[in-house]
């Protein structure tokens, strides 16, 4: 019996012992799942890539910005008490969970007004010159997840710029680049948390301090101990040198931007715990595509980086990748591939490209490149332009590619290995080939994008930063941007050089909207210092920002600088001692940021300047530019600016280069934003302060002798029209700019629109999209700052258009072409006709064409000839019905100036109506205001104007004939914001007459 009960016994705690086993299995594959079911949550929140997977592996304590991990209660604090000592403000907790920039803050907190108003900019120019210390208290729970093994991470994602690091009074590190993120992980840090508890800190509690010191102070320290001079360019106020800084150029003052040189905390801050035995840590998958035509598919080729401190010999595990189509969340993948870890190779930034064994390369930046699985594509589903796909597509296709990294012992003994979690990376791609095709020709080289083996003619513009102080950027505004670039028809953008890295919801929307990218590296208009340390630093922000955007479809082009090139020719320094700064530049532009960006993807298309003449040679040993001209129209990109001729109508002003990437003329802001930046009693000087173009209000006014203002009125006025300008007239001077700016901007691509293909002219992108957000002064834009549309904006849409005129004059003569620009035919019907000025019923229009056409994809087509030899007084009038909005062309015969223009005529609104918004049309509003519009005589360009920030209108500058009325459509939330009392009309004749009444005498 005895015996019984303690076989019993003894099968009861064997069973009990294999529960017990089999729970805690359970425990752990459960609390594995979750983790990684966490981890995908927060990927598909929008965590960004840039450093999330470091933080993934016990525990991480979100310091500033939700990332999706713990948030700790913070108590921010802002002082300049290692500055001016005069100025020490608490910071909300809410406020501390995005972005922070000082001269916000110090506007928020009421110690400075508004920057941007007035003359701020410079009476508080002491907020760049000071420094300023960001202080944070917090405490760290107290469980230490990993035991012995745990260590602590610091991760810091673009500090602006200058920065002293120090926890608990103890220094960590220096800080002196925006564009890149800084990780502190060692020994040290990890002591920190362990010290014991001191008498004046409660237990557990820490402070970290960051110090930020004037960027401009500092730089012009650095210049003093420069070997030799580094020029850059000099704007009108100076504010230290920004190529000595890594920081964005235009911070220090543009020619439509100010000289506020911010300073702040504008990325992540975030603590982790992580498990030192877990060393390898996914970085990024960096997915490269070959597509093979004869067999119909599309071949992945995988490389994964991985952050690790230790050598990766010691570490190892299995890659898997699964590749799922398109609209197919959660199905089973159309691609997988699964591959051992080997063969990896340790990329030290700051050793790796400058061929230097940097002792400014921490081991915190160093990557592992490790080969990963190829998966093939069966049938892929092309990413396209949006232009060249179907126009019934609202959305370009997008695979997700999922990567997976799993950590084994190398050994059957290795210990530890059941608390690495999965690392996993989720990447959105689209399937597509590009080249840039530079040809040898005849005369020159062509310079033109393929895509998907299909020519593109580019169309679009260059893009500025969305704002001058970086937390002021607001939900949304990426969304409107991309909206009005498509809107417009762009399918190319060009990321300015002398601005920023954009967020990655830029990219995002670009892939989604079919559009492609061109994105220069922070660089602008300057030479640069090419020291170990200068180097070591520029290495790292390119691979960290190269690893970030590589993957998107829309970003095909990189550009490694803006007119540095060209800039040799600007400073005495670079003229006398050419060889010099040409072996400075191909340290580090070829040498350098070629070779980063090369080792992440050797199959992206660059060009090391624009504009340029582009490459002879690029063998690694004989890499050979072609130096020389870079307005020589035969070659590379060309950079074209016009402002002491005629530019309306005058093709032949335009080079007919191989590819213009900037071509701008000057316009005042839309009153509806500069009237929040200007005292109403001093406009004319605000006027002059806020140019920040030399001469630029002088050749604006200029330009508008040409067409506009009589001699007689001019000299009437014996002074500048500028000066002549008060509260009641501004607002049409500003309308006459924003108004000559679209003619120019129209005649620019009529002049490139006719010169397309591919040995002559590819591509247009006008010089500038947006105005710089938080800011209003005179610029190149076709948007405000708040990207409400100027006039010149609703011309860019007009002749971007699938289906555009092309208008060209001759002395006895007009010819009106028809051009295609998408990959669609289209039934229209286009009717021209002249115009007396005069005119006041249908009788008086002479038609000299009307007929319906079929256009077929990229055609270029001729029209009519249209006599003009007895149509003195007149314009022509060009209309295309059966696309939308319906086109209007109107070209004058005869310069408005020179003719008696009816002025005392009346435009009036007959009715408005309301509906249902079109989502498509309004994305941003609710409704749709349909507003009925006549007129007594010939109106030119009416243009329709609101006080409300509510409304935007769907059809602008549109010429209204006294036989006809015109609707014009607007979008807006509240029906009220849109009645008679609430909107301004405007038109060309009227505004000349408000400003220079001598123009036109009474008919």
């Amino acid at each position: 019996m005895k015996r019984t009960k303690h076989r019993w016994s003894r099968r009861c705690r064997l069973w009990m012992t294999r529960m017990a086993f089999c729970i805690s299995l359970y425990s752990i594959v459960t609390w594995m799942r979750d983790w990684v079911s966490n981890a995908s949550v927060h990927e598909e929140r929008g965590t960004r890539d840039t450093g999330a997977s470091i933080l993934k592996e016990l525990e991480c304590f979100d310091l500033l910005h939700d990332t999706g991990c713990t948030g700790l209660r913070t108590r921010w604090t802002l002082s300049n008490a290692r500055g001016n000592g005069n100025v020490s403000i608490e910071i909300g907790e809410e406020r501390s969970r995005g972005p922070m920039v000082v001269h916000s803050l110090l506007f928020e907190t009421g110690v400075v007004e508004n920057p941007a108003y007035g003359w701020n900019e410079v009476d508080d120019a002491w907020v760049k010159e000071d420094v300023w210390t960001f202080e944070v208290e917090f405490e760290l729970p107290q469980s230490d997840g990993g035991g012995n093994h745990t260590d602590i991470v610091l991760s810091m994602e673009s500090i602006d710029t200058c920065s002293t690091i120090e926890v608990d009074g103890v220094f960590l590190r220096n800080t002196s680049n925006m564009h890149r993120a800084y990780y502190i992980q060692d020994t040290a840090l990890l002591s920190l948390f362990q010290s014991p508890e001191e008498e004046d800190r409660p237990s557990g509690v820490h402070t970290l301090s960051i110090t930020l010191h004037s960027a401009a102070a500092v730089t012009r320290e650095m210049q003093k101990k420069l070997p030799y001079p580094v020029p850059h360019t000099m704007h009108e106020i100076r504010a230290g040198h920004y190529n000595l800084a890594r920081k964005s150029a235009v911070d220090f003052g543009w020619d439509f931007a100010p000289a506020f040189v911010p300073a702040g905390l504008l990325g992540p801050l975030r603590f982790a715990k992580v498990h030192s035995m877990c060393h390898v840590l996914m970085e990024q998958a960096v997915i490269r595509q070959d597509h093979v035509k004869d067999h119909g598919s599309v071949l992945l080729d995988i490389d994964v980086w991985f952050r690790s401190k230790n050598d990766m010999g010691g570490v190892c595990g299995s890659l898997s990748v699964d590749v799922v189509a398109p609209g197919e969340r959660g199905q089973r993948p159309v691609a997988h591939g699964t591959i051992d870890l080997e063969g990896c190779r340790m990329i030290c930034a700051g050793d790796e490209y400058t061929n230097i064994s940097s002792k400014h390369t921490d081991d915190n930046d160093c990557l592992w490149k490790c080969p990963g699985p190829r998966v093939a594509i069966q049938h892929p589903i092309l990413w396209r332009t949006w232009d060249q796909g179907s126009p019934e597509r609202k959305q370009q296709p997008l695979y997700s590619v999922h990567v997976q990294f799993k950590q084994n012992g190398c050994t059957p003994d290795s210990v530890d290995t059941i608390l690495c979690p999965i690392e996993e990376k989720k990447v959105k791609i689209g399937l597509r080939s590009f080249s840039l095709v530079r040809r040898l020709l005849r005369k020159g080289e062509s310079f033109f994008f393929k895509l998907n083996g299909e020519k593109i003619y580019s169309k679009g513009s260059n893009l500025v930063p969305l704002n001058i102080f970086r937390d002021q950027i607001r939900e949304g505004d990426i969304e409107k941007l991309i909206w009005s670039a498509k809107n417009a028809h762009f399918n190319t953008i060009r990321v300015w050089g002398g601005g920023d890295y954009l967020p990655d919801a830029f990219y995002d929307q670009a892939d989604e909207a079919g559009i492609l990218v061109w994105q220069e590296f922070a660089f602008a208009c300057a030479l640069y210092p090419v020291s170990e340390e200068f180097l070591t630093d520029v290495s790292i922000e390119i691979q960290q920002q190269t690893l970030r955007i590589v993957n998107h479809p829309s970003v095909v082009l990189y550009g490694f600088n803006n007119e540095n090139e060209n800039a040799f020719e600007w400073f005495d320094e670079s003229i006398m001692n050419s060889r010099l700064y040409a072996i400075d530049y191909h340290i580090l532009f070829i040498q350098t940021i070629r070779e980063v960006l090369l080792h992440i993807d050797s199959q992206v298309q660059y060009v090391d300047s624009s504009p340029s003449n582009g490459i002879m040679r690029t063998d690694p040993a004989f890499y050979t530019k072609r130096w020389g001209d870079v307005m020589d129209e035969a070659y590379g990109d060309v950079h074209f600016y016009e402002y002491g001729r005629n530019l309306i109508n005058h093709l032949d002003v335009f080079p007919k280069a191989r590819f213009i990437s900037e071509f701008g003329f000057m316009s005042l802001p839309s009153w509806r934003t500069y009237k929040n930046y200007v005292p109403q009693q001093h406009l004319a000087d605000m006027l002059t302060f806020r140019t920040r173009r030399h001469n630029g209000l002088g050749e604006l006014s200029e330009q508008m002798k040409y067409h506009f203002f009589s001699d007689s009125c001019v000299a009437e006025k014996e002074s500048s029209v500028i000066d002549t300008l008060d509260w009641a007239n501004f607002r049409d001077f500003v309308y006459l700019t924003q108004l000559q700016q679209g003619l120019i901007y129209r005649s620019a691509a009529t002049a490139w629109r006719r010169a397309m293909q591919p040995d002559a002219t590819m591509g247009f992108l006008y010089w500038q999209f947006a105005d710089i957000g938080g800011w209003s002064g005179p610029s190149w834009s076709s948007l405000d700052s708040d990207f409400g549309w100027k006039v010149s904006h609703y011309f860019v849409r007009d002749f971007f258009a699938p289906i555009a005129f092309v208008v060209e004059h001759a002395a006895d003569h007009v010819d009106i072409f028809i051009s295609g620009h998408d990959s669609n035919s289209r039934q229209v019907r286009i009717k021209v006709d002249i115009v007396p000025y005069n005119a006041l019923h249908p009788t008086d229009a002479q038609t000299s064409c009307d007929a319906s056409v079929n256009v077929e994809p990229h055609a270029f087509d001729h029209i009519c000839r249209v006599p003009i030899q007895d149509a003195p007084a007149s314009f022509i009038l060009a209309s295309l019905q059966g696309t939308d909005p319906p086109l209007q062309y109107v070209s004058f015969l005869e310069e408005p100036k020179r003719s008696a223009l009816k002025y005392n005529l009346s435009v009036a609104i007959e009715s408005v109506d309301f509906s249902e918004a079109n989502p498509g049309m309004c994305p941003h509003h609710t409704h749709l205001a349909m507003v009925k519009v006549s007129s007594t005589a010939v109106a030119l360009f009416v243009t329709l104007e609101s006080t409300s920030d509510d409304v935007h209108f769907v059809d602008n500058a549109v010429t209204i004939l006294p036989w006809k009325a015109q609707t014009f459509r607007a979008c807006t939330n509240n029906s009220s914001s849109i009645d008679v009392r609430s909107l301004t009309i405007r038109y060309l004749q009227h505004s000349i007459q408000t400003i220079c009444p001598m123009t036109m005498p009474a008919t």
